[in-house]
């Protein structure tokens, strides 16, 4: 056997978890690892070359040609890439994630940390008896990590400060410590505020693992909406050469947006299926009680008996992902408008003579590429939709179903037969009612989301009640 503790011994696994599991080690080995992405980039950057270059190539005969076409392409994809790399993420991640928390100290930055305590204020946890006392030391140990980590960088701040200055150092920590960082504000609902200290409390666990799980999953969204773009790129080319519908390119999208979105929420569900505890490494420095308390948790898996979330979970979870999106689709629209202009520039300094032509396809298509994203986005935003309202929407499917059926049902069972050329009628009929349905439904929800589902405060319902009593005076 190559590994001789592993003896094909395992515990019984529920089949959702089975899939979870396999999601997430599938999207880990993919999109996660420097040579998994290396590759994936390449291959990307191999089709959407072949997919935008598919107009001007058939135009010449000239083998040099194309191959110089596509060479160029490369190239433009190579240096939109450095540029990308060295000087827009870190100026687009500021601006979608913010600045560090704690400023000058470091910290997560601030939309992670501010979306963490939002998260964890809407999850419940329940552990097994005998894993409480597990969950309050880690709790214990994680708030004198992060105080340990941040005094540390105000020590090397204070380093090039006055002499008086630095002398006061404890002083002047205990009171950031206390003041400054613990009592952080964090809006979570109307006219609700909690502390930083509060977050950091012995029964608060999620708020241990929710930053981590936000990255995690933040961290593979740019490269699966990358690889989406590529069979809805090829979709759209083939649509333009008249060789499928308009209809079969949307169906698509719609579908391979609604998919990837669900397997990147099971791929965040699953973060919450098995708790690990703090790594000493993570830290450098640590004194030597806290990093051996440390090791003692090391390797320990918690597995919550039950998580339960709020609705506004998934709306703070949709709001955080949405960004990351948006800010990938950016990114990829403008790599291939970038290699279409380039195309055009080409074509127009080899003075092709059906410039025209080309000039209408290129143009197509990067309508169509455009909205491709937009498409994407849409999905996401569906999806979430749905999620936060399965029941409803089921229910109305459900419905129209039976409303389209069940009287075809009733004529069988009162003559014994039923006419099929009117069952090719009501197949028309039943896509129609379906799609009216779920429109009814979404604008209904989406509605009520425009309004609020808070319910009011008790001092709005007393002021309401006066209100009433006054006027029926």
């Amino acid at each position: 056997m190559a590994n001789v503790r592993d003896l094909g011994i395992y515990s019984e696994t529920p089949f959702l978890d089975r899939i979870q599991r396999g999601i997430a080690a599938v999207l880990a080995k993919l999109f996660t690892e420097p040579l998994a992405l290396g590759i994936g980039d390449l291959i990307w950057m191999v089709c959407i070359v072949f997919i935008v270059s598919h107009e001007l190539r058939i135009r010449s005969t000239r083998t040099g040609f194309r191959i110089f076409l596509m060479t160029m392409l490369f190239l433009a994809l190579l240096t939109w890439g450095r540029i990308l790399a060295k000087v827009l993420v870190p100026r687009l991640n500021r601006l979608l994630f913010g600045p560090p928390v704690f400023g000058a100290l470091g910290g997560l930055q601030r939309r992670i940390f501010f979306t963490a305590i939002k998260c964890s204020h809407e999850k419940q946890f329940k552990f097994k008896t005998e894993d409480v006392e597990l969950v309050q030391r880690q709790a214990k140990l994680d708030r004198d990590v992060t105080e340990f980590a941040l005094k540390s960088n105000y020590h090397e701040i204070l380093k090039t400060a006055p002499t008086e200055e630095q002398e006061k150092f404890e002083e002047n920590w205990a009171e950031i410590w206390k003041n400054k960082i613990l009592g952080i504000r964090i809006r979570v609902g109307r006219n609700q505020f909690i502390t930083f200290e509060d977050a950091l409390s012995d029964d608060n666990v999620d708020y241990r693992i929710e930053p981590l799980r936000l990255l995690s999953v933040g961290n593979v969204i740019a490269p699966i909406m990358k690889m989406a773009q590529i069979p809805l790129a090829y979709l759209l080319f083939v649509y333009l050469d008249g060789k499928i519908n308009l209809l079969t390119v949307i169906q698509m999208g719609f579908f391979l947006g609604l998919t990837l979105c669900l397997i990147l929420f099971n791929y965040h569900a699953h973060q919450s299926a098995e708790i690990s505890f703090l790594d000493a490494e993570l830290v450098p420095g640590l004194p030597d009680p806290i990093r051996q308390q440390l090791k003692e948790l090391s390797g320990k898996v918690l597995r919550p008996l039950k998580v339960t979330v709020t609705k506004r979970y998934l709306v703070l979870i949709q709001n955080y992902f949405s960004g990351i999106l948006a800010m990938s689709i950016l990114v990829n629209t403008v790599a291939g408008l970038i290699l279409v202009a380039v195309t055009l520039l080409i074509a127009r300094v080899a003075h092709f003579s059906a410039m025209d032509t080309i000039l209408h396809w290129y143009r197509n298509f990067s309508i169509g590429l455009i909205l491709i994203q937009f498409g994407l986005l849409a999905s996401y935003h569906l999806m979430f939709l749905m999620l936060r309202s399965f029941k409803l929407i089921m229910a109305s499917v459900i419905v129209t179903i039976l409303t389209a059926f069940l009287p075809y049902a009733l004529i069988y069972l009162a003559s014994g037969k039923v006419d099929f050329n009117e069952m090719k009628n009501t197949y028309l009929a039943l896509g129609t009612s379906l799609v009216t349905g779920l429109t009814v439904t979404i604008t209904s929800l989406v509605k009520k989301n425009m309004e609020g589902d808070e319910k009011p405060d008790e001092d709005e319902k007393t002021e309401s009640a006066e209100n009433k009593t006054k006027l029926a005076g």
